[in-house]
């Protein structure tokens, strides 16, 4: 989506350009509105993205805690114990 909204920001720039230098500034004016539209919602789509990966990431780093929490309370004492001198190394 976002190399598509890319595309289309810069083909109707073009036009905008092409039409202004035609002396039809209505019709520049409506493309130029539309292919900055197109070029913020590329913008858009490309945050989404990253927000996507980093709650990915969050939510496999709370399930990695979770499995673990649970290892642990399972684990007796003087196991728990062995377990951290381990980590430790």
């Amino acid at each position: 989506m976002k190399k598509m909204f890319q595309i289309i920001a810069a083909v109707l720039v073009g036009v905008a350009a092409f039409f202004f230098w035609k002396q039809n500034k209505e019709v520049a004016f409506v493309a130029g509105v539309l292919g900055c539209a197109s070029f913020f919602l590329s913008v858009r789509y490309a945050a989404k993205e990253r927000m996507d990966k980093i709650d990915l990431a969050e939510k496999k780093r709370e399930l990695i805690k979770e499995n673990l929490f649970k290892e642990n309370a399972e684990m007796p004492v003087a196991n728990r114990k062995e377990q951290k001198e381990k980590n430790l190394k």
